[in-house]
C-alpha cells in the first residue's frame, strides 16, 4: 500500500488499504506505516534538494539496499517538498487524533489518506 501512495497510484493504494482495513489491520498500525513513508519520501527530498547522496539517505532512513534508496528517491520526485512536509504534519495530526479523541481511527485514516491523495499542502 505505502509504494502505491509513493508511486501516486492513489486508486490501487486505496484498494489496499481498503483490503487491509477489512482483514483486520488496526488503523494506528497503518498510520504508522503511512507516516514512516511519508518521512522517508520527505528525508529523501530534502537530500536531493540539497545535493547529499543515496549514502545519506540510506544512512537517515536507516536502509541497508541501495536499490530501496533509489526508489524513495525516485518516487519523492512525484510530490514537492512542501506536499510531502505537509503529508507528514497531516500523519502527526491524524495520530494525534487517534490516540487522543473518541473519532473513529478508520474515518481519520481514510480522511488522511484522501488529504495525501489531494495533494494537500
Amino acid at each position: 500500500m505505502t509504494d502505491r501512495l509513493s508511486q501516486k497510484n492513489f486508486d490501487e493504494a486505496a484498494g489496499l488499504l481498503a483490503e487491509l482495513l477489512q482483514s483486520g489491520e488496526h488503523p494506528i498500525k497503518l498510520l504508522s506505516m503511512i507516516g514512516l513513508q511519508m518521512r522517508r519520501l520527505y528525508t529523501a527530498a530534502l537530500a536531493k534538494e540539497q545535493g547529499l547522496g543515496r549514502d545519506f539517505i540510506m544512512e537517515s532512513c536507516k536502509i541497508n539496499y541501495g536499490f530501496l534508496a533509489d526508489k524513495l528517491i525516485s518516487s519523492a520526485r512525484g510530490f514537492t517538498v512542501s506536499q510531502l512536509a505537509r503529508a507528514v504534519e497531516l500523519c502527526a495530526e491524524a495520530d494525534y487524533r487517534m490516540k487522543s479523541s473518541s473519532e473513529d481511527d478508520e474515518e481519520i485514516l481514510k480522511e488522511l489518506f484522501m488529504k495525501i491523495a489531494a495533494g494537500e499542502g
